[in-house]
Order: C-alpha cells, then structure tokens, then sequence
C-alpha cells in the first residue's frame, strides 16, 4: 500500500506549479516552480549570476511583472521565452502550489482521477453523448450496458454457472450472446429490416411534403402573377391625367428623393419630373412628391394621383391627424388640389408605380429638378418603362 501511495505522491507531484506571487519564498534556480524539475537539474547553460542559490524569483519581477530584458540577457531566449509565458498571480501574496490541470488552479479527487488516469476508449466523448439522449433512463442504462458488453445473456450466466442453458431465448438455435441477440439472430434481423423500411416510408413522407409545399409556392406564384396582370393600365375618362407619385429612401444615399410621372388618358407621357427632397420620414417625401406632381400638373385640371403610401391619403383627405412635422406640407398638397378642376387621390401597389419608384431612386442621386417632356422621352429610359408600367 505504502509503495502505492508513493508511486501516486510521485504522479500528483507532476501535475503541481506554483503559482507566484510575490517570488520571495522560491528560488529561482532549484526549486522546481515551472516544471518537474529545476532549471539546475536541466541541460542548459545558465549565467553564473542565475546559479546563485539565494536568487529568487522576486529578483525577477518588476511590478508583478517579469524583467524580460534581465531574463534574456542572462537566461537566454528559449529559457526567457518560457518564463515570460508563465502566468503569474494577481497580487502580492505569498506563493503556493496549485493542481497545474485545472483552470484555476484548484485540486480536486475528480481532476487528479482523471489526470492520472490513461487516455483510452473510457474517455471517448461519446459516453457524455449517450448519457444526455432524450430518452427514458432505463434505455440510456440498456444502451450503456450494451456497449460495455455488461448484459446478463445466457452464455455468460452459463459460463458463471447460473442457469443451465446457453441457447438462445427467441431462436434456440445458437448460443446467446450479445451479437447473436442483437444482430445475428433471424427475429433480431426482422426487427432492424422493419426498421429500415419505417425510415424509408419517412423519407418518402418527407420528400412528399417538400413536393407539396413547391406545388404551393408555385401556384401561389402564378395567383400573384394573375392579380398583377389585372392590374394593367386602365384608360382615364377624357381629359383626366393619372400623376403616379413615389419616393426613394435608399441605403448609403446622402439624399431623399421624389418623383412624379403624369400620362393622359391613352397612356402616353406628358411630364416626367423628380428632384431631391429634404425628408425625414417616408411619409414626409411621399407628400413632396404629391406636391412636385400637382405643381407639374397646373391648375385647370382633373388629376387622378396614384400614390403607394396609404398614411399620405388619409392626412390629405383630413381622415386623421397629421403629424406635426409635415401639417404644413399636407396643407400646401391641399390648397394646391383645390385650385384643380377635380382631384382623386387613390393607393395603389409598388408593382404598380415602377415608372415613380425608377424616377425617384434617379432623384436621390441627383443635384436638382430634372424633367423629361413628351418630345425627349422617346431616348431616354422612360419609354422603355412605360410600356411595361402598370
């Protein structure tokens, strides 16, 4: 037993440092604080100065730091190099000896089992796997047994002599053992093919499922797509001007911008005009681009703006109250619609305002008001657009 402990004594030695604090109860050179052994005992070559037995490791240390320049001047760059990636204690105290394998430092039974234990299959990372399994405790101790070979199958019992048979329970045509009851045995095989064709019906599930869910997507696909499509261009009652309205607040851009496009009653451009707008908010460009349109447009007219911010609709038709920072520019869209023929301000889709939101996104990156007339608008890109406009 004695020679057992000693043998131990000997391997927790190993795994112990210590950890200075102030250095002034370690010497530096024969004590072993940062390995097994002490630099005196290593093969190395060490300055005469470091070989003075009444050297400690305070002699070493500025501040609770270590004197690099010193250490490699005299201890050379290996040893230096070492000594300068030690860690050292925060404070002042005395120094002591911790258990080197744990975070802190702090010895328990259960870090020196397992430092003094061998690395083999009985710390495999797959034993803290099996016993975390989301499943009833008696499974995980079934699986834990089986895997350590402990089940109590009739071979074994026979050879312990319990029990006088060794056959196997379910088939009795060979000797029970652990791979004959679980793999080899005919009713054992039934079950793992029963297995495998349940995993195949749920793959084939899945797969089903996945099929079913891109038939919906893409029928609901093609429903969008027949809801835009009968939203085309309907013509206006003669006379009227259909002013589609938009903004741009784009990401990075230094600016707002706002747009208004104005096309009779077959369509055809009669203004197209955008410039960059001080805003705030989206609510508070979309009513500057309401106002560019009406300005556009001129008084003696019927307008029917077409705009994609339901909230600027409903402060202009005084359905509720306007928030402070833009009253007086609702007030300004009001009293320029007022000095219009009639006015009708109706909401209408992004899908539908692709010829304002191009306009508006040109106006965020320009330096004033730009406008395109009906003779220039043929080489430029509008025209391209208005043919597939809403």
């Amino acid at each position: 037993m004695w020679g057992a402990l000693t043998q131990t004594a000997k391997k927790i030695k190993m795994g112990c440092r210590v950890l200075i604090g102030n250095g002034r109860s370690t010497r530096a050179t024969y004590d072993p604080w940062m390995k097994e052994v002490s630099w005196s005992r290593q093969p190395r070559e060490l300055a005469s100065a470091l070989m003075d037995e009444n050297l400690r490791v305070a002699d070493i240390i500025n501040n609770q730091r270590w004197t690099i320049p010193r250490l490699f001047r005299e201890a050379g760059s290996d040893m230096a190099y070492e000594i300068s990636n030690f860690p050292m204690g925060t404070d002042t105290s005395e120094d002591r000896w911790i258990w080197w394998p744990h975070p802190r430092g702090t010895p328990s039974v259960k870090a020196i089992y397992h430092s003094l234990q061998p690395q083999s299959e009985h710390h495999w990372e797959g034993w803290r796997i099996l016993l975390r399994l989301p499943v009833a405790p008696r499974i995980r101790l079934f699986c834990w047994k089986l895997m350590w070979g402990k089940l109590p199958m009739r071979a074994y019992l026979h050879y312990i002599h319990i029990g006088s048979e060794d056959r196997c329970a379910l088939c009795g045509l060979f000797c029970e053992t652990i791979d004959h009851l679980m793999f080899m045995c005919r009713y054992s095989r039934e079950v793992w093919e029963i297995m495998q064709t349940r995993k195949t019906l749920e793959e084939a599930v899945v797969r089903r499922g996945v099929a079913l869910a891109e038939e919906f997507r893409q029928k609901n696909k093609e429903k969008k797509q027949k809801e835009v499509s009968r939203k085309r261009w309907e013509p206006l009652q003669p006379g009227w001007i259909k002013v589609n309205t938009d903004d741009a607040l784009r990401a990075g851009a230094y600016q707002d911008g706002a747009a208004a496009v104005l096309r009779d009653e077959n369509g055809e451009l009669v203004q197209a005009v955008w410039e960059p707008c001080p805003g705030s908010s989206a609510l508070q460009t979309e009513l500057w681009a309401i106002r560019l349109g009406l300005k556009a447009a001129g008084r003696e007219c019927r307008l029917e703006i077409k705009t994609d911010c339901l909230e600027a609709i409903r402060c202009m038709k005084r359905i509720e109250l306007s928030p402070w920072r833009v009253r007086n520019l609702v007030q300004e869209c009001v009293e320029l619609a007022n000095e219009c023929m009639d006015v009708r301000l109706t909401h209408v889709g992004r899908e539908a305002n692709k010829v304002a939101d191009w306009a508006a996104a040109k106006a965020s990156v320009a330096s004033g008001t730009s406008f395109i007339e009906p003779q220039n608008y043929v080489i430029s890109s509008v025209s391209t657009r208005l043919r597939v406009d809403f």
